[in-house]
C-alpha cells in the first residue's frame, strides 16, 4: 500500500496500470446538478446536429485528424463502455462516447460517463495529430462489431453550419465521424464537439490511498458477495459492497438485512493472510453495486496490474488495470462511493454462539434444493425449507410444503456434532440457493445456534485454491404455532376494531 500526493491518468499504450500510479488524470464523473442545469442553447444545438443525413456518395477529403486502430480492440473498447452510455441519460450528449486522439503516445482514449460512474479505456492507434470529438456510443459499438477488416480508420470532418436554433450565433461547429474499411467509408455518424461533453476528472486528493490487487482473487471475492447487496431504495448505504482495505488483505461485505456475505481476499498470494485481521483498516468505503457489476463484467481473470485508488476527501474510487492479449490496453472505472456509515456486520454477528456444526457436500445440497424448487411460488416468504437433522442415520431431511403440494429430499451428512440430533431449523429457499451458487468449494460447513439465530455457512475443502475465504450469515424463518397465530391474529383484529369505533377525544 502506498499513499500518493498526486492524481493518476490512464497509462500510455503498452504501459502497465501499475506504472500509472503517479500520473495525472483528465477524467471524473460529472456533477449531477451541473448536468441538470445544461443550457437550452446547448441542447438545441445537439438536436440540430443529430438529424439524420444520407450517407455521403462521394469520398470526403482526407482530413489530417485521423486514427488507425485495430478493429478487434475498438470492439473491445465499445463493449466495455456500452453499459454506462445506455438507458436514458439526463443530458443527450451523455449517450455519446468521448474520443481523444494523442499522437505523442500513439493512443486513442475513449470515455463514457453518467452521473456517478465513468468508464474509459486506452487502445493503441496511429494518430495523425491531436484531436477530440464525441460519437453516438450505441452506433459506434454496433459498427465496430460489423467491420469486415482487421483494421479500420477513424477520421473527423469539422465544418461550420447554420445555427437552426436561431440563437445569437449564426453558425455552429458540426462534427462528422467517418469509419473506413479498405479505404472506403463504411459508416458515417453525426457527432457533437468535445466541448459539449461534461468535464470529467479522475480520483484526486492530498491523501490518496493506492493498493495493488491480485485480479483473480479480487474478482472471485467480489463475485462471492455481490448477490447479497440490498435493493431497498430507502436504505441507500447497503446498495453496494463495503470494502475494508488492509496492508495485506481486503474484506468485502454485502448485506440486505436478511443475509450477510463476507469475503477475505489475500494480497500476499494464495493461501496466505486469510485470517481476520485484528488491526484497524487503512480505509473503508462502500462502492455502489452498479460499479462492482461493471468491474466484474470487464475485469478478466487474466488481466494484470489491478490498481485501486481511493480519495477520502471526495469519497471516490478508481480501479485501473492492463488488459488485452499483449497487455497494451488500459481500462479504468471511476465511481462516486455511497455516503454514510455501513453496518458493522462482523461485530453484530459476533454476539451469537454456534454450538452445532455440520458439513455437507455442496453439490448434493444444491441438487436437493433445486429439486424442492419445483414447488417454488416466487415469493420468498412462502418458499420455506425445513431442515430436520438425524445424526444417528447421518442424514438431514429437507421439506418444502405449499398449498398445492409437498416436496421431500434427503442429503447425507459428512460430519456433524452429536448435539445436532433432532435439531430443526427453517430457511428461505432463495437465500440458500444464492449462497450455494456463490460458493466454489466442494464442501460447505454450517454452524448453527438457536432456531431463531443466524446460521453461519462457510466454504470447506477448497484449501487455498483462490486466495479467498468466504462466509455467509443467513437469518432463519421462525416457526409459528398455527393455533397461537390464529389466537394472536383474532386478538389483534379485535383491538383494531375497538380502536376504530372509539370516538376521538378533543
Amino acid at each position: 500500500m502506498t499513499t500518493a500526493t498526486s492524481s493518476r491518468k490512464p497509462s500510455q499504450s503498452g504501459k502497465t496500470a501499475k506504472a500509472a500510479k503517479t500520473k495525472s488524470t483528465q477524467a471524473t464523473t460529472p456533477d449531477t446538478e451541473a448536468l441538470a442545469d445544461a443550457s437550452l442553447e446547448t441542447l438545441s444545438d445537439e438536436a440540430s446536429l443529430t438529424e439524420s443525413d444520407p450517407l455521403s456518395t462521394q469520398e470526403p477529403d482526407k482530413s489530417p485528424v485521423t486514427a488507425l486502430v485495430s478493429t478487434h480492440q475498438l470492439t473491445r473498447a465499445m463493449e466495455m463502455l456500452k453499459e454506462v452510455g445506455s438507458g436514458k441519460p439526463i443530458q443527450p450528449v451523455l449517450a455519446n462516447v468521448l474520443i481523444q486522439a494523442n499522437p505523442d503516445e500513439r493512443e486513442l482514449m475513449l470515455t463514457a460517463t453518467g452521473t456517478t460512474l465513468t468508464t474509459r479505456t486506452v487502445i493503441p492507434a496511429t494518430v495523425s495529430s491531436r484531436w477530440e470529438t464525441t460519437a453516438p456510443l450505441a452506433l459506434l459499438h454496433g459498427a465496430a462489431r460489423e467491420l469486415p477488416t482487421q483494421e479500420c480508420e477513424l477520421y473527423l470532418v469539422r465544418e461550420l453550419v447554420p445555427n437552426r436554433s436561431k440563437q445569437k450565433s449564426k453558425e455552429i461547429e458540426a462534427h462528422t465521424i467517418h469509419i473506413l474499411a479498405d479505404g472506403k467509408t463504411v459508416y458515417e455518424f453525426k457527432g457533437v464537439p468535445a466541448s459539449e461533453f461534461p468535464a470529467v476528472h479522475g480520483v484526486e486528493g492530498k491523501s490518496l490511498i493506492t493498493l495493488e490487487l491480485p485480479p483473480r482473487a479480487f474478482k472471485a471475492g467480489l463475485e462471492a458477495v455481490l448477490f447479497a447487496a440490498g435493493k431497498n431504495p430507502n436504505m441507500a448505504i447497503i446498495q453496494g459492497v463495503h470494502l475494508q482495505l488492509f496492508e495485506h488483505q481486503v474484506i468485502a461485505t454485502a448485506t440486505d438485512g436478511h443475509r450477510v456475505a463476507m469475503a477475505e481476499i489475500s494480497l500476499q498470494g494464495i493461501g496466505r493472510g486469510r485470517s481476520q485481521p485484528t488491526v484497524d483498516p487503512l480505509t473503508r468505503f462502500t462502492a455502489p453495486a452498479k460499479t462492482i457489476k461493471e468491474l466484474l463484467r470487464n475485469l478478466s481473470k487474466d488481466d494484470t496490474d489491478l490498481i485501486l485508488t481511493y480519495s477520502p476527501e471526495d469519497n471516490r474510487v478508481s480501479f485501473a488495470w492492463s488488459s488485452g492479449e499483449d497487455g497494451d490496453e488500459l481500462r479504468e472505472i471511476i465511481s462516486q462511493c455511497l455516503a454514510g456509515a455501513y453496518p458493522d456486520c462482523a461485530q453484530l454477528l459476533a454476539q451469537y454462539d454456534y454450538p452445532h456444526s455440520v458439513t455437507l457436500a455442496r453439490s448434493a445440497l444444491q441438487q436437493a434444493l433445486n429439486a424442492l424448487a419445483v414447488l417454488r411460488s416466487g415469493k420468498t416468504e412462502n418458499d420455506i425449507v425445513e431442515f430436520d437433522f438425524d445424526v444417528k442415520n447421518a442424514t438431514v431431511s429437507l421439506t418444502l410444503e405449499q398449498q398445492q403440494g409437498k416436496a421431500l429430499q434427503q442429503v447425507p451428512l459428512e460430519s456433524s456434532t452429536p448435539t445436532l440430533d433432532g435439531f430443526s431449523i427453517r430457511f428461505a429457499l432463495g437465500y440458500l440457493l444464492s449462497i450455494l451458487k456463490s460458493i466454489q468449494a466442494t464442501g460447505i460447513t454450517a454452524r448453527l445456534g438457536a432456531p431463531n439465530s443466524p446460521a453461519l455457512l462457510e466454504s470447506s475443502k477448497d484449501g487455498a485454491g483462490n486466495g479467498i475465504r468466504s462466509r455467509y450469515f443467513v437469518m432463519p424463518v421462525a416457526k409459528v404455532n398455527p393455533a397461537q397465530q390464529t389466537s394472536e391474529s383474532a386478538k389483534a383484529n379485535g383491538t383494531a376494531k375497538r380502536a376504530q369505533s372509539k370516538p376521538e377525544k378533543a
